[in-house]
């Protein structure tokens, strides 16, 4: 049972589905960063840099995620039973360097509810001058990368940073005579929320912001309540979904679902069916917010529509999570879709609805993990992971051993996935095949260049 005392507050929460990241501090002694940086600059010397590999290569950074204070924040952002990815990186910003360019990772299309989220661990103090990560504060909810002004999060050795999967973000120049070194390490939710997992004192957020406060709400397990309309009336709210600014866009398109619920609906859709690919992406939010009174035309729209209208109802099913779980048997059907992309958002999809059938919908993602395109392969890996602990320990023996094939994958997070996927089913049979698997993979911290024996 994690201690309530190192939960986030609803302040902290809240500056983090408005900002994108909160700053976590960790009680280590200044000694354990500074062997952290020591050996990273002794691996630096001699080998490349290790990747994804970094963990096994310094297993003393298991210790920062251990931290009550990481773990804490983690549990109220991404739930109780999160994950970490089997990707981290060590990030070394060497000396003079530019500003890089803003990005966002993964070519991810936008998610606004929060499954997924980095930790920056800085080994290192880490003032402006030294090219700390840079963010765009609140910009985890824009496609295009808004006008927004670079924040350097500059920190003291032994900060962990918590931040919003979908955050713009950089590594600003370094003009120290040294590197600075950030373990970016990725999380991620296994099960849709269904209250707050954080201390949880008040429902409401006094802001104005109908997107804040549908996020907000999602947190809590809930969708937003129908609200009396507001002096925007429905028309101008619709129009508003044509305008340039993104910021208008995605606030009139959670207004519709706030001031209208179901009766917007359809309106929304339209806006589908219409030439700008802006507004339709803007109005998909709206409608996963509804919730389950969008369903239903999603589903048709999945089954029927053209190519962008069935990655229209792909994406907005699976950013609703648990309220599409009634459209669990569509999203199956859709995973035979011609288009990658289109698959890979129905494997997502099948991932975050969690609907009943969770036996039948593993055993349908399984046949992805040789699809042709590497995303998709890796979303349904990620979404079997994530179902696999709801099979209650009852996984039929042909699941068990497609897993156990899974691991021998060409692709190297299907193999993680799929171990994970093991551990989770937790029968003997599975966790014996995990742990014969690990005595052959496992990594040796100790062995290097200098000591190959």
């Amino acid at each position: 049972m994690i201690d309530e005392r190192v939960l986030l507050s609803d302040e902290q929460m809240q500056q983090f589905i408005r900002d994108g990241f909160v700053v976590v501090s960790i009680d280590v002694p200044q000694a354990f960063h500074q062997s952290i940086r020591s050996q990273m600059d002794d691996l630096l010397e001699r080998e490349p840099n290790p990747g994804n590999n970094l963990l096994p290569r310094i297993p003393d950074l298991a210790r920062i995620y251990e931290d009550p204070a990481v773990t804490g924040a983690l549990h109220s952002i991404l739930g109780l039973d999160y994950q970490m990815e089997d990707h981290r990186f060590p990030h070394v910003n060497k000396r003079g360097s530019e500003p890089q360019k803003i990005h966002k990772d993964g070519a991810r299309r936008g998610e606004h509810r929060v499954r997924r989220a980095f930790g920056f661990y800085y080994p290192q103090d880490t003032p402006e001058r030294h090219g700390p990560t840079g963010v765009l504060p609140g910009s985890q909810y824009f496609n295009e990368m808004p006008d927004i002004p670079v924040l350097p999060l500059s920190s003291e050795a032994g900060v962990v940073i918590i931040a919003h999967y979908e955050i713009w973000h950089l590594a600003t120049a370094n003009l120290e005579d040294h590197p600075r070194y950030m373990m970016k390490f990725q999380f991620t939710r296994t099960e849709e929320p269904d209250s707050p997992t954080w201390n949880f004192e008040n429902a409401e957020w006094d802001t104005d912001s109908r997107m804040l406060r549908a996020i907000w709400k999602w947190h809590q397990g809930g969708q937003l309540a129908p609200e009396p309309a507001s002096t925007q009336d429905r028309g101008s709210l619709l129009k508003d979904l044509s305008e340039e600014s993104e910021a208008r866009r995605l606030e009139a398109a959670y207004c519709l679902a706030a001031f209208y619920g179901d009766g917007a609906v359809d309106d929304l859709v339209d806006i589908l069916h219409g030439s700008s690919k802006e507004a339709a992406q803007s109005a998909l939010y709206g409608l996963a917010a509804i919730g389950a009174g969008s369903v239903g035309p999603l589903a048709s729209l999945l089954k029927d529509g053209t190519q962008d209208r069935r990655l229209y109802a792909a994406f907005a099913l699976s950013e609703m999570g648990t309220e599409a779980a009634s459209a669990e048997s569509s999203l199956r059907d859709a995973l035979r879709d011609e288009d990658p992309l289109v698959r890979r958002c129905v494997a997502e999809g099948l991932g975050n609805c969690q609907g009943p059938s969770v036996s039948e919908t593993i055993q349908a993602l399984l046949p992805l993990f040789v699809d042709g395109e590497d995303r998709v392969r890796r979303a349904a890996a990620a979404s079997v992971a994530r179902l696999s602990g709801g099979l209650d320990r009852d996984a039929p023996d042909k699941m068990i051993a497609d897993l156990k094939t899974a691991l021998s994958n060409d692709n190297r997070y299907v193999r993680g996935l799929a171990a994970k996927a093991l551990e989770r089913i937790g029968t003997p049979e599975s966790l014996q095949i995990v742990i014969d698997w690990l005595h052959v993979s496992r990594w040796c911290p100790l062995t290097t260049a200098d000591s190959p024996f």
